[in-house]
Order: C-alpha cells, then sequence, then structure tokens
C-alpha cells in the first residue's frame, strides 16, 4: 500500500471535528465509526482495508487515539502530535 497524505490530512481533520462528541460520549461504542462515507467525497471510493491502514498509521505515530471495536475504528481525538501534525500539513 501507497500512503496517501490527502487520506491521513483528513482523517487528522475527523477526528479534529469529532473530539468533542467522544468526550461527551459515555463508551467507545457509543462513538460513531469512521467510515469513508464521513470523509470528503473524492475518498468515498477508498476501500474498507486501506482507509483501516491509514488509521493504524496514524494510531502508530501517535497522532490519533483510537479504538478498533466490532470490525470498526472509532476515533476519539487528535493527540498533541496530531495537532502539530495536522497543522503542519495546513501550511503546506
Amino acid at each position: 500500500m501507497k500512503r496517501d497524505m490527502d487520506l491521513v490530512m483528513a482523517i487528522l481533520q475527523f477526528a479534529e471535528t469529532n473530539c468533542e462528541a467522544f468526550n461527551q460520549s459515555n463508551s467507545s461504542t457509543d462513538f460513531p465509526a469512521i467510515t469513508v462515507s464521513k470523509l470528503p467525497e473524492k475518498f468515498h471510493s477508498v476501500e474498507k482495508p486501506v482507509l483501516d491502514e491509514h488509521v493504524q498509521l496514524a494510531v502508530n505515530r501517535k497522532l490519533i487515539s483510537a479504538d478498533y471495536i466490532y470490525d470498526k475504528w472509532r476515533i476519539h481525538c487528535l493527540t498533541w502530535e496530531g495537532h502539530d501534525f495536522l497543522d503542519s500539513l495546513r501550511d503546506k
């Protein structure tokens, strides 16, 4: 798989937007899972394994906090590093 930085940025933006909803939730399973349909339209053709791998890359780099529950990623929030990385992508 080739890393798609536009997809990474979309995942980080999803996390940034949905962080407040997670903080108000009672459990990880209450929080909506990330799917390609929740990303900008240009990513709607991305297959689930590709999305999953990009989310896993972001978790591994400690850019986001997330759980993989019932075959779905539930993204909680951006980490400090994730905020910095997203800002650097926006500056380009």
